[in-house]
């Protein structure tokens, strides 16, 4: 009797044993989220490979506003004048020669302030959308996530860590690109903040 108990927890032994060592099962639906998630990573990774240089050129043009002499005098015009602002931001039009500080400006640096101010606006409409696509790529990277994540969660459910931990380091990379993109902040101007 002892010894059929012995053979008996030997046989139990060797089966868990030789169950940890056998390759978990294929996991269809598993496979099929990642094949999904894969799929919409290519056409993000696409449209992040057209973002990326077109917002590092935008980023210049500010710079080379930025660089304009006069651009820091009428910006803090723009910045103190809330009929401006509001203008800016697309409220009602504004008559620019009753305010004291456009007159202040154009006869300080001896030119028509509504040149600097054009090149300004201008920038502010590319900003604008540049901005409506980088959240338009973030809103599509949480979407490319959660199907990793989903496909994570399935390989989990059936024991296939390797692949579930595979799975979620793409998640962890998406990561990385979408603190990339949330750099790119507007400021109170309606300007991307140019990065030193």
């Amino acid at each position: 009797m002892l010894r059929s108990a012995a053979v008996l927890l030997l046989l139990c032994v060797m089966s868990a044993a030789s169950g940890c060592a056998t390759v978990p099962a294929r996991n269809p639906q598993a496979e099929a989220k990642a094949s999904e998630a894969n799929q919409a990573l290519d056409v993000l990774n696409a449209d992040l490979a057209n973002f990326y240089p077109d917002a590092e050129a935008l980023l210049q043009r500010v710079r080379l506003l930025q660089q304009q002499p006069g651009w820091d005098e009428m910006e803090v015009v723009i910045r103190g004048t809330p009929a401006i602002l509001a203008y800016v931001e697309g409220g009602e039009a504004v008559d620019f020669e009753s305010i004291p500080e456009t007159a202040a400006w154009s006869r300080k640096w001896e030119r028509p302030w509504k040149s600097l101010f054009s090149d300004y606006l201008g920038l502010v409409d590319r900003c604008s959308i540049m901005e409506a696509r980088r959240t338009a790529l973030l809103e599509r990277l949480f979407v490319v996530q959660a199907k990793y994540i989903g496909a994570t969660t399935m390989e989990l459910s059936k024991g296939r860590y390797e692949q579930a931990q595979s799975l979620y380091s793409r998640v962890e990379m998406l990561t990385g690109t979408e603190t990339e993109l949330k750099a790119y902040q507007l400021n109170t101007i309606g300007l991307y903040d140019v990065r030193p």
